[in-house]
């Protein structure tokens, strides 16, 4: 089954196949999908083995909080179809990485976009934190980024680093700012 999230299609029966125990040990975020509706019992089995649902992305799909390294016993239950970690590529909105696939890495380089990057509703982190930890894989000073109340950083950062940006694990999603917002 696919389904959106931060706009971009996902096939998820793919995104398993390509999930790796080095990516499912490094993240505590995934895409879960059922082959019908959950019921309540099936809910609360998937919940003591510490699934935490974050969000429902279809009426059988859903983000998840899940920090046990390996999926195993997940992807053991008869009516779990699929289970992956979150691909960093899907945290970033399609109207970012349409330019940035699209470019010469010179050009890459050289163009800035003001973003809003948004944490997970679970975050292990807080925004400080993450804002440290974009710093250190952006060279974009803290002093330049702005935290808001509601786990939201925002900075001007060129499209090259935003897969660095993603692939921190507590990061939701990465979206370009619209209209005008003042950075540093």
């Amino acid at each position: 089954m696919s389904f959106s999230f931060n706009g971009n299609h996902i096939e998820l029966a793919s995104e398993a196949l390509g999930s790796s125990f080095e990516s499912e040990a490094n993240s505590n975020f995934v895409f879960l999908e059922t082959h019908e509706p959950l019921s309540h019992s099936q809910e609360s089995e998937l919940q003591s083995y510490g699934v935490r649902f974050l969000q429902q992305l279809t009426e059988t799909t859903w983000l998840c909080k899940y920090e046990p390294a390996d999926l195993v016993i997940i992807r053991g239950q008869a009516f779990v179809a699929n289970v992956a970690v979150v691909d960093p590529r899907h945290k970033i909105a399609p109207t970012l990485k349409a330019p940035m696939w699209a470019r010469k890495k010179s050009e890459e380089r050289e163009e800035k976009h003001t973003v809003h990057v948004r944490l997970h509703d679970e975050a292990g982190m807080t925004a400080h934190q993450v804002a440290r930890r974009m710093s250190e894989v952006t060279d974009v000073s803290i002093e330049e980024m702005v935290v808001q109340r509601d786990n939201t950083v925002t900075l001007d950062v060129a499209g090259q680093v935003l897969l660095n940006i993603a692939k921190i694990d507590d990061v939701a999603s990465i979206e370009k700012v619209r209209g005008e917002v003042e950075v540093s």
